[in-house]
């Protein structure tokens, strides 16, 4: 057993060797084996710490599709959940892992962006997009229907920045414009037709792709953050564009009753949007996603009032397919349906409600960084921890085993765990 002395002298050589250890992480290694002064033990702890000082140089991504999870972590790619389509990229036929496992076989390039549909991966490299899963809708892009078992490069995209999936398609931001692909019944591509897409095409070509701010897409809208105002296209049946005179639409149309927006985020049939002046929420509200007790559907982006006295102090808004995120220099916050595979395993907060973070000790030495949402599961990223939480039926929160009863905020099972990633 490891005695706090030796947590601390680790962390002490960590700080001196903080620059050697992030560009050469060997040296660290060699000098517990020089001086018998560092326990045996301490020797299977440098990975684990090695990563946690690497989160706070900022060098951490995350993406949660359905069940299913992606990590980045010093350009190595990790993966999780369930992986009945390939969407793990892992080139083999296991069906599910509940731990973080190392992408051994994926080129060692400097990674931009990541992101996850319901089964698919999409990976952005300098120049390339790299796409696995799922691909009955044509969403990885790959010109057919065919699905792929691990992650196979797509050199026709110049210049890609960033990524974003939604249930079934895909949309990359590069330089000179937005492309997208995939599932489109709704749609929800902007393209003026219901038709699906196997390879990348523009969409909301007249507006220049270096005002796009922010892509959000649900799994029947998507809803475009730009410098010049918000943009939404496909299902509104549920009002979540927030477009009250349209009951959907198959191109992007510009909402005009907001503006000066910062972030927006969709759920399965609501949205959230974060402006200077407020937090404002739209669409279903039968699971109370939008956190107001007193209607179902709420027809434009309506300000939550709940937020009126933190309206400064938002970090970030996520949205999972029933439910709201919203995190705060205050703590998280919470609101609407959460549910497992099993319908009847459900719970639900009614009205945003604080999430006990205390056991986390989130400190000044321990502040969180980000929060990622998937479907039912959720990460938080700290400066020197990555925790995991919600549903886990396909061991998609990497704990090291999988649970179909983990749900809503109020049980006890549901608390943000502290997780690793072996090299």
């Amino acid at each position: 057993m490891i005695s706090l002395y030796s947590h601390w002298l680790i962390n002490y050589y960590l700080r001196i060797w903080k620059k050697s250890i992030i560009f050469n992480k060997i040296i660290l290694y060699r000098y517990t084996q020089q001086f018998s002064i560092f326990p045996v033990e301490l020797i299977n702890l440098i990975n684990i710490y090695y990563i946690y000082y690497k989160i706070e140089d900022k060098s951490v991504m995350i993406a949660c599709g359905n069940n299913h999870t992606l990590a980045v972590i010093d350009d190595i790619i990790y993966s999780c959940g369930n992986n009945e389509f390939g969407q793990l990229g892992l080139e083999n036929d296991i069906k599910e892992l509940n731990k973080f496992t190392p992408l051994k076989t994926f080129p060692p390039l400097f990674i931009k962006s990541i992101s996850c549909g319901e089964s698919h991966s999409i990976v952005l490299t300098k120049d390339i997009i790299w796409s696995c899963g799922e691909n009955f809708h044509g969403q990885l892009g790959l010109g057919d229907n065919a699905h792929r078992y691990c992650f196979t490069s797509n050199k026709i995209i110049p210049t890609p920045k960033k990524v974003f999936c939604a249930e079934s398609s895909t949309f990359v931001l590069t330089e000179n414009s937005l492309l997208c692909c995939g599932y489109n019944k709704f749609g929800q591509l902007g393209l003026d037709t219901d038709k699906n897409y196997s390879t990348f095409v523009p969409t909301l070509t007249f507006i220049d792709a270096s005002k796009i701010i922010l892509v959000a897409p649900g799994p029947r809208h998507t809803i475009v953050l730009t410098t010049q105002g918000l943009w939404g296209s496909g299902s509104n049946f549920d009002n979540q564009l927030g477009i009250p005179e349209v009951k959907g639409s198959y191109k992007f149309i510009e909402n005009k009753l907001v503006s000066n927006g910062i972030s927006v985020a969709c759920g399965s049939q609501h949205s959230l949007l974060l402006t200077k002046d407020g937090l404002f929420g739209c669409g279903n509200n039968y699971g109370y996603q939008l956190g107001d007790k007193d209607r179902k559907y709420i027809r434009t982006f309506t300000k939550i009032k709940f937020f009126e006295d933190l309206e400064s102090n938002i970090l970030s808004i996520t949205c999972g397919y029933t439910y709201s995120m919203v995190l705060t220099t205050y703590g998280l916050w919470a609101s609407g349906k959460f549910r497992t595979e099993s319908i009847k395993y459900h719970d639900s907060l009614y009205g945003f409600t604080p999430i006990d973070l205390s056991y986390l000790n989130p400190g000044p030495e321990n502040n969180i960084i980000k929060l990622i949402n998937g479907y039912q599961h959720n990460f938080l990223i700290t400066n020197d921890y990555i925790f995991s939480s919600g549903s886990n039926s396909s061991g998609e929160l990497g704990q090291g085993y999988k649970d179909s009863d983990l749900v809503g905020f109020k049980t006890t099972k549901r608390k943000f765990r502290p997780i690793t990633f072996d090299k």
